[in-house]
Order: C-alpha cells, then sequence, then structure tokens
C-alpha cells in the first residue's frame, strides 16, 4: 500500500449503494440516493495527515445507455465507447486502489467477472511492479 495515502475504492453496478456506504464509512458526505448518479470517477483526498486515507467513488458499471436521439448508425459506436471508458475506468481504480470495495445486492454474472477482472489485473500488477496484495471485499 502507499504509505503517504492509502486509496479505497467501490465499484459495482448502478444503484447498488456504493456511494452510501463510502459516506457511512469515511464520514464524508458523497452525495448518494436512487436518483444520484455518480459521474465517472469521484475523490476525496485525505482531510489531514492523521487520517491518510483516500476514497474513490465510481459510476456504476454495467449502466444502460440512453439511446433517444442517437442515429441508428450511431448505435455501435455508443456501446464501443462505453464499453471502452468502463474498462478504462476499472483498469485505473484497480490498478490505484489499496482496498477495492465491490458492491452488490444478489451477486450477478456481471458482479463474478468484474471481480476475476480484479484479480486478474491485481496479479499482472504485482508481477510487473513486484507489489503487495490489494485487499478485495
Amino acid at each position: 500500500p502507499n504509505l503517504e495515502s492509502i486509496q479505497v475504492s467501490v465499484v459495482g453496478s448502478a444503484n447498488k449503494g456504493k456511494s452510501h456506504l463510502l459516506a457511512k464509512l469515511s464520514g464524508i458526505d458523497f452525495p448518494s440516493g436512487y436518483n444520484i448518479k455518480t459521474e465517472g470517477l469521484s475523490v476525496m483526498l485525505p482531510s489531514s495527515p492523521n487520517h491518510p486515507i483516500s476514497f474513490m467513488d465510481t459510476e456504476g458499471m454495467l449502466t444502460g445507455i440512453p439511446l433517444q436521439g442517437v442515429q441508428p448508425e450511431e448505435i455501435e459506436s455508443c456501446f464501443r465507447d462505453r464499453k471502452t471508458t468502463e474498462s478504462l475506468l476499472q483498469n485505473y481504480i484497480i490498478s490505484a486502489a489499496d482496498i477495492i470495495l465491490v458492491v452488490v445486492d444478489i451477486l450477478t454474472y456481471s458482479d463474478q467477472m468484474l471481480i476475476e477482472k480484479i484479480i486478474r489485473i491485481n496479479e499482472s500488477i504485482q508481477k510487473s511492479r513486484n507489489d503487495s496484495e490489494k485487499i478485495c471485499l
């Protein structure tokens, strides 16, 4: 783990309580609620050197893509862009975090695939950096 600051991240599908969980764990007011949507990545840096923990809240994975007003020939591009963006975000979070909380309601196949991806990327990072293991809950 980074000795300057421990990085805690949450990942999971949309509307599973990621922001709410971080707010409860950190005491930081992460906006949360069924109608509140985290866009991309929200980062809260340590408030003091005595509490060296950074929190990363993420947009829900595998969310629907609004296609209203999208031309039929642009639909494939929208899906490709979403897949690329989610993959980039997941890779960043997995590589940057010391502790990863995977938030689920009912464990789904996509949740299992995300957990498997975290394990694969973490193993790759460990080999390339000679890094310590992440904690994944």
